[in-house]
């Protein structure tokens, strides 16, 4: 998967009934996939005679802090939805881009020999 794909279904688990949409839950499953399937970023425990997979939980109660196994995040992300701004999985092992993002500067003509612009540019990433 890759972070220039659109990611705005991730904010759009409900809809106008208030129910929980059957898209979001599709593409859960395939954001489940995703981070099981890097190994760099899977917690294997041992739970008494079972061998436990885990992920950090991405939802907007456990912020990515907490382990949990696929089922719990499945659950966690129906109920509480992802954590806001979390369109680069970078915990669940999507590359975080070092490149200023130039194109999506909101300046275009209010620029003074490129001062302003650049620290609008750079400032974004802190």
């Amino acid at each position: 998967m890759s972070a220039s794909k659109d990611r705005e279904w991730m904010y759009k688990r409900r809809n106008s009934q208030g129910l929980l949409c059957s898209f979001y839950q599709s593409k859960v499953t395939e954001f489940l996939n995703f981070a099981f399937s890097i190994e760099r970023v899977v917690e294997r425990k041992t739970l008494g005679s079972n061998i436990v997979f885990r992920i950090k939980c991405p939802c907007s109660k456990c912020k990515i802090k907490v382990f949990k196994k696929r089922d719990d995040v499945e659950y966690d992300l129906w109920h509480n939805g992802f954590i806001r701004d979390y369109k680069t999985w970078y915990a669940h092992g999507e590359r975080r881009s070092k490149r200023p993002e130039i194109g999506k500067c909101p300046i275009e003509d209010d620029n003074v020999g490129g001062c302003r612009q650049y620290l609008i540019i750079h400032h974004k990433g802190r």
